[in-house]
């Protein structure tokens, strides 16, 4: 069993913060996954909770701290500092109880959570295999949406709409793709 100190993220005030329970070192969770484990326990105040660590998204961020060192966004460049288990909230209370592990980074005061993208969107036919994705921050990612573009592409996006934020940037390209969608029609 491993045991993991809370972290102390009074700084932090985004909405995710009231799932913060616990965060560790990245290279200790992934050392987990990559020796094949598929749970390990953490204690979270008194109690023990048996955490999966084989995923997707875990062999995702597994490759890229193997070959780069690091795990970082795929468009932007934000390094990858902490996994947290957070608690899943859901509207099923007895389910209030069960963690899962997410990866973040911070900007200042901004904790930024990690996901994987799709390079080729799977409504576009692409697969959940290693080859087709790659680790993209939260913010980045939704700009990207299911949309099939380089990450050149959506640099160029975000770089022409730096006074918005992601949430802004994904609705006004939504916007421009229904008016474009309705005059193809």
């Amino acid at each position: 069993m491993v045991k993991f100190k809370e972290r102390l993220n009074a700084p932090l005030k985004d909405k995710i913060d009231e799932k913060i329970d616990i965060s560790y070192v990245v290279e200790e969770v992934l050392k987990a996954n990559i020796n094949e484990n598929e749970r390990f326990d953490i204690e979270i105040g008194k109690e023990i909770h048996s955490m999966k660590t084989k995923s997707l998204r875990y062999q995702l961020f597994a490759r890229d701290l193997t070959k780069n060192k690091q795990i970082k966004c795929a468009c932007c460049g934000i390094k990858a500092e902490y996994f947290e288990a957070n608690r899943n909230l859901t509207k099923n209370k007895q389910h209030n109880n069960i963690y899962h592990l997410n990866l973040y980074g911070e900007i200042g005061n901004k904790k930024v959570l990690f996901t994987k993208d799709h390079i080729v969107p799977k409504k576009l036919g692409g697969t959940n295999d290693l080859d087709n994705i790659q680790t993209m921050c939260t913010d980045c990612n939704h700009i990207k949406s299911a949309e099939n573009m380089t990450i050149e592409e959506l640099r160029e996006i975000i770089n022409n709409n730096k006074h918005l934020t992601s949430v802004e940037i994904s609705s006004k390209l939504d916007k421009e793709r229904k008016i474009e969608n309705d005059r193809d029609n």
